[in-house]
């Protein structure tokens, strides 16, 4: 991925977020420098691990990683179970950032992947400094 800052490379892994494979999620958090949680809009039930999500990441990696939220599926407006509002309270209360997508449309899909590689590059720099 590149922008007018430079260019990263980015290995994504999806854990699927099932609470089935918890011990392999938690595998990551030490190691990783940024996360991008990614629940469904119309998922009310998803949304709720959220936060339990970002506070395993906190507490599980001394690196202070990027978390970035994503709300996908906002092209669902007559289906939404999650506000917007709502959402970006949670976002606000762990000082996180927050954005909404949709995979289906590409609607900010390629926005969050640039945002992720400025804030890699920005955090990389600041370390090398």
């Amino acid at each position: 991925m590149s922008n007018r800052d430079g260019s990263c490379t980015m290995i994504v892994s999806d854990t699927s977020g099932d609470m089935r494979y918890r011990t392999s999620i938690l595998a990551y958090y030490p190691y990783a420098l940024e996360f991008l949680l990614i629940y469904s809009v119309n998922d009310r039930s998803l949304f709720d691990d959220v936060k339990r999500f970002i506070n395993d990441i906190k507490n599980c990696n001394t690196k202070r990683p990027l978390i970035m939220l994503a709300g996908n599926k906002c092209d669902l407006k007559d289906q939404r179970e999650v506000s917007y509002e709502g959402a970006k309270n949670v976002a606000n209360e762990f000082d996180i950032f927050y954005i909404e997508v949709s995979a289906k449309t590409g609607f900010n899909t390629e926005c969050i992947f640039l945002l992720l590689c400025q804030a890699i590059l920005k955090d990389l720099n600041s370390r090398v400094k």
